[in-house]
């Protein structure tokens, strides 16, 4: 049936209101997504780039920020994005950062309500496919470049499907042409911003071949099949006329070749349908309904444009790549499904209980309904927490200020996922190993082998004798340590301890930092090493008070942290009764032990397990 033959809605004031309820979902949900504390790694390098390309007038042609590649061709680089990030920061600081994140958050919901004609649309249909979507992408919802292409990618498929509407049924050829325009011109924005442009060019190729399919099978005219190809050729053009030029598409993919990125960032890692349904049920449940309402549309006839077979074979392309590739597909395989969805269900008929009463309020319950169990869905898959700011302990903040206040800089040894901050924060006083530009600037070979080097002492010695390196920045996060074996080398010395990160210094190139030296700590194991160093120095009050100074130091850097008030306790708790007020102060501090000190059991059992200093319990 065309889309002038459909029948109106016979109930604007429920219509009206309904579309209220849904605006007042997009609002609130991007409001929501967007308050969330800075959580990623790879925003600072992108506003490092951001900074030096304004500051200096450059697009950044060979790498300025690492001691590794420094000088070398710099392939590609998300300019543009970081542009938008710094300045936006400069002027708004964190506030600009949650504008951006609840954008996604609009766009999706605008797309769902695009994507069918005006007289199609049926608020419940674009609040359930469109919560749907924005709960199945929240987690991707962080501070990333990644935003640009969760905000465009709706908005081009809409002018695509508006693109096919309009070859269908009408014979302007103006008419035809302007929603091609506007998707080039969406194809060209998105590759000023993000390397995943080249998902846009693919999703744009899919119209196109099915076009010639329908030319050929005499379903709409060579012409249009034309249009749409001529259209994708400018597209493709176009993508040319960006900083890095035709290594968009050399890098764009280079990813995916190398399996040591893969098991390095989480992003890449490979994902089984048992995986997908477990961890991503709202992504399932999404492509499940899309792929069941798009069939039963085909079923019964529904052939027009609005849920043509385009659609549903980007829908199936990205499950399959989902299930074949990895998880950086599930985005798109969200949105689509949404899509989908709304296109299949949204039918703009009447029915003869449209204007009763019960009908109204029938309608106007399930919008309710369907808002506050959308919301409830979001907010319960809400990872990051709320505020605006950085995670507390998530950034290596006091180590970066250590490093300053006792003229760290140079070449260092840091971690993968610390070297966007240290960036940021110490560039160009202090070039890094390695960051989050991945492989468009690091070989594989050379990411394998830093990622060996953090815990094989005999690699990072090889490394340390070619880079010269004298400190290191490494990482602390439980499960992710790195750089252990320094803690047993004698010609280095661990110096610094938050949550984050430890700074690691060569002994004979910083001996002015001896005093700094946390000698009796093991950061793999701080809680046992105290233990181990108050049972051996028990009769020497002075090693016990170099011991005390050097967990205060830790409890200083990070004063919530649970495992350095954790070994104060113990330290305390070792010393015998006198200490029990100490010990109890600290274990409060990280709510371990309520105001009427009682412990809860698996503390007891632990403390129990290390033994009781003087016999003593709370």
């Amino acid at each position: 049936m065309a889309d002038s033959d459909r029948e109106p809605s016979t109930t604007p004031g429920l219509d009206l209101a309904g579309w209220r309820v849904v605006g007042v979902f997009a609002l609130c949900s991007a409001a929501y997504l967007g308050f969330t504390p800075t959580g990623g790694w790879d925003i600072w390098w992108h506003m490092a780039i951001g900074k030096v390309a304004v500051e200096q007038w450059t697009t950044l042609p060979v790498d300025i920020f690492s001691h590794s590649v420094n000088g070398e061709p710099w392939l590609y680089k998300d300019l543009l994005a970081g542009i938008i990030f710094y300045e936006g920061f400069r002027a708004m600081g964190f506030a600009w950062f949650a504008i951006l994140k609840g954008l996604p958050v609009l766009s999706i919901m605008l797309g769902a309500l695009l994507i069918t004609p005006a007289d199609r649309r049926d608020p419940l249909i674009v609040l359930i496919a469109g919560g749907l979507a924005v709960a199945a992408v929240q987690y991707r919802i962080v501070e990333r470049p990644l935003l640009f292409s969760m905000m465009l990618y709706p908005v081009l498929v809409v002018f695509l499907e508006r693109a096919a509407r309009k070859m269908i049924s009408s014979r302007s050829a103006g008419q035809m042409v302007r929603p091609i325009l506007s998707a080039v011109f969406t194809i060209w924005i998105w590759a000023l911003l993000h390397r995943a442009v080249l998902v846009g060019l693919g999703v744009f190729a899919v119209h196109a071949t099915l076009m010639w399919v329908a030319a050929l099978r005499g379903r709409v005219s060579r012409r249009t099949a034309a249009i749409f190809t001529l259209g994708l050729m400018a597209a493709a053009l176009l993508v040319l006329c960006n900083p890095c030029g035709v290594h968009l598409y050399t890098t764009g993919l280079s990813m995916a070749k190398s399996e040591i990125m893969r098991e390095m960032i989480s992003d890449w890692a490979r994902v089984g349908p048992i995986t997908l349904l477990i961890e991503f049920p709202v992504t399932v449940a999404l492509f499940v309904a899309g792929a069941a309402a798009w069939i039963a549309r085909r079923l019964r006839g529904g052939g027009d444009s609005t849920t043509g077979v385009a659609h549903g074979v980007l829908m199936l392309l990205f499950a399959c790549f989902t299930l074949a590739d990895s998880i950086r597909w599930i985005p798109y395989l969200s949105i689509q499904s949404a899509l989908v969805l709304v296109m299949a269900l949204s039918s703009g008929k009447a029915t003869v209980f449209s204007g009763s009463v019960m009908f109204r309020r029938a309608r106007a319950g399930m919008l309710l309904v369907a808002m506050i169990g959308m919301c409830g869905l979001i907010m319960l898959q809400n990872q990051h927490g709320v505020g605006v700011g950085e995670m507390h302990d998530r950034y290596p903040e006091g180590a970066v200020e250590f490093a300053r206040e006792h003229r760290l800089g140079g070449k260092v040894a840091n971690v993968f996922h610390l070297g966007g901050y240290l960036i940021w924060k110490m560039w160009p006083q202090v070039l890094v190993t390695i960051d989050g530009r991945n492989d468009i600037i690091y070989s594989p070979e050379y990411l394998e082998n830093v990622l060996r080097s953090q815990n094989n002492a005999d690699v990072f010695r090889e490394m340390q004798a070619t880079d010269g390196v004298e400190w290191v920045m490494a990482s602390n996060i439980p499960g992710y340590w790195s750089h252990g074996f320094l803690t047993r080398d004698d010609g280095w010395m661990l110096v610094y301890w938050s949550e984050p990160a430890l700074i690691f210094v060569t002994r004979k190139d910083h001996p002015e930092l001896a005093v700094f030296e946390l000698s009796y700590i093991d950061p793999v194991a701080v809680d046992v090493s105290v233990v181990s160093a108050v049972t051996a120095n028990a009769r020497d009050p002075a090693a016990l008070a170099h011991l005390e100074s050097q967990i205060m130091r830790m409890i200083k850097a990070s004063p919530q942290s649970i495992r350095a008030n954790t070994a104060g306790a113990i330290y305390f708790h070792f010393r015998g009764p006198a200490y029990r007020e100490q010990r109890n102060e600290l274990l409060r501090m990280v709510d371990l032990l309520d105001t009427e000190g009682s412990w809860s059991e698996n503390l007891r059992s632990r403390f129990n397990a290390i033994g009781e200093g003087g016999n003593e319990t709370p």
